[in-house]
């Protein structure tokens, strides 16, 4: 995460310091990377604040493909909700619970590639990740299996801690599915009562 944010703060200053430059082609170019970097920035931390701030209204399907496609990457990560069926979240804070398991989900795809919801926003959702180098995060088993996230700490776990917390939050069980060459992660909300 903070690779991407600092990739773009990086061609932000780049493009900035060439905006003094005397050439009006050079000036023009640097503008406009400018705008891409500021861009990129805004809408990562647009997918952060989504993720980890406080909640104003439940987020659509469609609200959480646009903060994940526009907030991820690069490399692309693209997201197909087809085999997902949409309807009201079984428990309050899931569109988040969802939200963080994306951004686990496109941690674990350095190379790009995509990830495939199926089930139902009224239970269970499954995760796969397909891509070159695809790799669940570091952490994500340890969660998974109930060790506290705060034990797990730092740069490289931040997204499956906090993924873990939330969950927690709205009690949403999560654990991997073992089967395929991946895991799937399982979202599983607490049974009502």
């Amino acid at each position: 995460m903070a690779h991407d944010a600092s990739g773009s703060l990086q061609a932000l200053v780049a493009a900035v310091e060439l905006l003094s430059a005397e050439d009006e082609a050079v000036r023009a170019e640097a503008s406009s990377l400018a705008a891409e970097a500021v861009q990129r920035l805004r809408a990562r931390i647009g997918l952060l604040r989504a993720a980890w701030g406080r909640p104003s209204a439940p987020l659509s399907l469609e609200a959480i493909v646009q903060l994940v496609s526009e907030g991820v990457g690069p490399p692309a990560v693209t997201i197909d909700f087809g085999r997902l069926e949409p309807g009201p979240w079984a428990v309050e804070g899931y569109d988040r619970v969802l939200l963080n398991a994306l951004l686990v989900a496109a941690e674990s795809l350095p190379r790009g590639g995509g990830v495939l919801c199926a089930g139902t926003t009224q239970g269970e959702i499954a995760l796969a990740i397909l891509g070159e180098g695809a790799a669940w995060l570091p952490g994500l088993a340890a969660v998974a299996a109930g060790e506290d996230p705060l034990g797990l700490v730092e740069p490289r776990r931040l997204a499956v801690c906090m993924l873990a917390l939330v969950a927690r939050r709205h009690g949403v069980a999560l654990s991997l599915l073992l089967g395929g060459s991946l895991p799937l992660l399982l979202l599983r909300p607490a049974a009502p009562g």
